[in-house]
């Protein structure tokens, strides 16, 4: 992906709400049980 410009402000929140998720994954995938205690989601 090429980016011609800065990203959006709902840009930048969908790719770390991803990269959040992505986390949360392979925790769950490698049973470290931080994925239940350590999720959160919220981005100011």
């Amino acid at each position: 992906m090429v980016m011609m410009s800065s990203p959006t402000e709902d840009e930048v929140t969908r790719l770390i709400g991803g990269l959040i998720d992505a986390t949360t994954a392979l925790q769950y995938n490698n049973d470290d049980e931080n994925w239940k205690k350590n999720r959160r989601r919220r981005i100011e």
